[in-house]
């Protein structure tokens, strides 16, 4: 495995969704690459003292998206290829 990432979420003093918001995350977390045997990806929810913080907007898919493509972005440097070679060869 080349990556290996804990999501945490803070989903403050109730749980409402907090759990639903870590299982799209989670389900999301390769986006749309074929990579999955390169990631291990667990998430853990937490209940905190701060207000709650009710999921909007992507239910945590949207922050898993910009990670993965963060790491695609570093992979085709580490590798010295085009960011868009790389992502063509695993779509």
């Amino acid at each position: 495995q080349v990556i290996d990432a804990i999501l945490a979420n803070n989903g403050g003093n109730t749980n409402e969704i907090t759990r639903e918001v870590m299982d799209r995350a989670l389900f999301h977390a390769v986006n749309a690459y074929h990579v999955q045997s390169a990631f291990r990806v667990e998430g853990h929810c937490y209940k905190t003292n701060i207000p709650s913080n009710t999921a909007y907007r992507g239910f945590g898919a949207t922050q898993v998206m910009l990670m993965t493509e963060t790491i695609m972005e570093q992979a085709s440097k580490a590798l010295g290829i085009e960011r868009d070679v790389l992502i063509r060869q695993n779509l």
